[in-house]
């Protein structure tokens, strides 16, 4: 008996027009935040990427002016070499004009 005068009640629903109003509102406040954390994300990883390109750039740069100043060394000692050996040429050409230009003593 009580049984059936339980499936034959009607079922009432208690809702509350303002919870489901505030539910909504928290969806779209929580859709919200998802999508500016994926918007940061992706600012984070384009910053990261921008990062990684720099570094990049300032390594090819430290490469650059290593080999460029080796490069300048190196020209520097062929030039010294090259200036030396003329310098040593010089000398002996020199010695040679020296000795060609002395004029021997007259005997007394």
């Amino acid at each position: 008996m009580f049984a059936s005068s339980l499936e034959a009640a009607p079922r009432r629903t208690y809702e509350d027009p303002t919870s489901s109003t505030a539910l909504r509102e928290m969806r779209a406040l929580l859709d919200d935040l998802r999508h500016q954390v994926n918007n940061h994300e992706i600012e984070i990883k384009t910053y990261d990427e921008k990062v990684q390109n720099l570094e990049s750039i300032i390594d090819s740069l430290r490469q650059q002016t290593a080999d460029s100043a080796q490069a300048h060394k190196d020209a520097l000692k062929d030039s010294s070499v090259s200036l030396d050996s003329k310098i040593n040429s010089l000398e002996i050409t020199t010695k040679g004009l020296v000795a060609d230009l002395k004029i021997p003593k007259p005997c007394q």
